[in-house]
């Protein structure tokens, strides 16, 4: 199964807590990243009628580079419709972390995890496609209304996202509207387990266990202190029985 190669361009002011990198060294057997991650500056205004970016604002934008499968650009600025994802020509996509990265931090995720959520989503569509990702002036179906913790949730409301930030997967629908499309048995189970690697950090992890499961946290606490207390105690008593043996 040949991966296609991604593109990564960042254009305007970085977020300090996103890494693109982080992409690069990303392990899949669904795709690879170019290592080369380039960065452009934003010198246009929004022309929208509500300060949005339009899509022909980024159309002369950043150039596709003809060895990759396709390009997504990562910016902050609020896109047409106040959509957080565009389509382009020529297999490109801009995709915006504008209000979206309030909602993710809030709720203590990595933006990472929204990023990886658009790279897999992608490699779906363009598979689904005919390895191409239509334009959004093409209509498509591959998104539903319903929030199922899939790539494929619609997310009208924005804050619904964070459901398919720890481990997402591709909803049974979803699945069999791609193998209709002929997008292999095979690449649809490599992602569907790549994608739980897509999680939480520990430590929330660990916190969630915590409050969902109080009862059994506390038990866990106390055996973990009686343990350590009686090795302690025999580490102790060893000590003194060899301290009283050499003296």
């Amino acid at each position: 199964m040949s991966k296609p190669i991604i593109q990564i361009a960042i254009l305007g002011q970085p977020l300090p807590d996103f890494d693109p990198r982080e992409l690069a060294t990303w392990r899949s057997k669904a795709f690879v990243v170019k290592p080369e991650i380039e960065s452009f500056q934003l010198d246009d205004h929004a022309k929208g009628n509500d300060w949005e970016f339009t899509d022909d604002q980024f159309e002369a934008g950043v150039r596709r580079d003809p060895t990759c499968a396709f390009l997504i650009i990562f910016v902050k600025v609020k896109l047409e419709n106040n959509w957080y994802l565009r389509r382009l020509s020529d297999n490109r996509v801009v995709f915006t972390f504008y209000e979206m990265d309030q909602i993710v931090r809030f709720h203590g995720l990595p933006l990472k995890n929204l990023a990886l959520r658009v790279l897999y989503a992608a490699v779906l569509i363009y598979r689904r496609y005919g390895e191409r990702i239509p334009p959004a002036s093409e209509i498509t179906s591959y998104a539903h209304d319903e929030t199922r913790g899939c790539l494929f949730d619609m997310n009208a409301n924005k804050v619904d996202v964070v459901h398919s930030l720890h481990r997402p997967c591709v909803c049974d629908q979803c699945c069999s509207l791609l193998k209709q499309a002929k997008v292999s048995n095979e690449l649809l189970a490599v992602v569907q387990s790549e994608l739980h690697r897509v999680q939480k950090p520990l430590i929330d992890r660990l916190t969630g266990f915590v409050r969902e499961h109080t009862l059994v946290s506390i038990g866990i606490s106390i055996l973990s202190a009686l343990a350590l207390g009686v090795v302690a105690s025999l580490i102790a008593s060893l000590i003194y029985e060899n301290w009283l043996t050499a003296t």
